[in-house]
């Protein structure tokens, strides 16, 4: 962020950290908002309104978790704005990624990985715009994610990418 002059760093939500990283983002942000870019709102937001307008306003979703091997719901409401996403090469987020062409993977707590995937996205955010598409259109829907779960709770298992 530092080092791109033409970055706004813009976080809703509330905000799960701790130790060195906690220091280092407040940091952060003390920085950015001496220059005027930074727009935060570090607790929970449930107006639609604004999520919205979050939403429209990103080029792309970053989601640098530090544990998370599950399913992310902001990356879910990212790819309904078409947004591509930078993930953790771990977990469900990554095979999603990975199999459907959703944005970047980056190496799981490795910073010059996520700065690296992160240059790259930038460059290519928008060649993802098609096949977020299709994705959300067509594998992360209402009836879908109906017939994963009647599977999972019938005892039959998953064999769909809501594993």
């Amino acid at each position: 962020m530092l080092e791109n002059g033409d970055l706004v760093y813009s976080h809703i939500g509330a905000r799960r950290t701790n130790g060195e990283y906690h220091c280092k983002i407040g940091e952060l942000k003390q920085n950015l908002a001496k220059e005027g870019r930074i727009y935060d709102i570090d607790r929970f937001i449930s107006d639609s309104k604004v999520l919205e307008m979050f939403f429209k306003s990103a080029e792309y979703i970053l989601l640098p978790y530090q544990n998370h091997y599950a399913s992310s719901g902001i990356m879910a409401q990212a790819l309904s704005y078409g947004k591509p996403v930078l993930v953790p090469d771990t977990g469900l987020m990554a095979a999603r990624v990975r199999d459907y062409n959703l944005g970047r993977i980056f190496k799981h707590l490795c910073y010059e990985s996520f700065v690296s995937e992160f240059k790259i996205l930038r460059k290519e955010f928008g060649t993802y715009s098609r096949s977020i598409k299709e994705y959300y259109e067509n594998t992360l829907t209402r009836s879908r994610i109906y017939e994963a779960l009647d599977r999972m709770f019938n005892g039959q298992g998953l064999t769909t990418p809501f594993e």
